[in-house]
């Protein structure tokens, strides 16, 4: 590599000195930039979570696509080939199969996650309470004051989390709990 100089023990030194300082330089850059290295890397890993998520519906849609192209739409090709039709129509039957599994699986745990909710929703003052004497003696045993971890005040902040979702009557308000899953599903899709 150094083969033009005539002293390539210096000429190696200086490449690693260069690349030291280059890597140093590029470090403390990101590190003053941190937020918006941060951004970046979400924007890359969310482009590629996409691609993940395609490699998976299709490593699922693949074997049942074969079989349907295979078994089912055989019959395209009896008169004559059609072989667009029958690819077609098996793409199509495969992701409505895979759909009608999740909507399904979906369905079926909608009961048991509202029956849950409700449980929590009827035994929340229980453990609430509960919470409060852990945590205020786990502070009793601190050899110092944090204002922010007094009983009263976490009180405060879960009874502001859940006034969101529960309404005065102690009834849930399923509409809010109902946003972030469809936004999760309009993530997926």
């Amino acid at each position: 590599m150094f083969k033009k100089f005539k002293n390539q023990k210096y000429a190696s030194i200086a490449y690693y000195a260069f690349l030291v300082i280059a890597c140093s330089i590029l470090l403390i850059f990101s590190l003053t930039n941190l937020s918006d290295l941060w951004s970046y890397v979400r924007g890359i890993f969310s482009a590629v979570l996409a691609f993940i998520y395609g490699f998976a519906i299709a490593y699922i849609c693949n074997p049942i696509f074969k079989w349907l192209h295979a078994h089912v739409f055989a019959f395209t090709e009896r008169k004559k080939p059609r072989p667009k039709l029958r690819r077609i129509l098996s793409v199509i039957c495969a992701y409505l199969f895979v759909f009608g599994i999740i909507v399904g699986m979906v369905f079926a745990l909608i009961p048991s996650i509202r029956e849950n909710i409700h449980m929590l929703v009827n035994n929340i003052e229980t453990y609430l309470d509960q919470f409060q004497t852990s945590v205020t003696n786990i502070l009793k045993d601190l050899p110092f004051d944090i204002p922010i971890f007094e009983s009263d005040n976490i009180m405060e902040l879960l009874g502001k989390i859940f006034s969101g979702i529960i309404d005065e009557e102690g009834n849930i308000d399923f509409s809010a709990l109902l946003n972030p899953i469809t936004d999760i599903g309009a993530n997926i899709v």
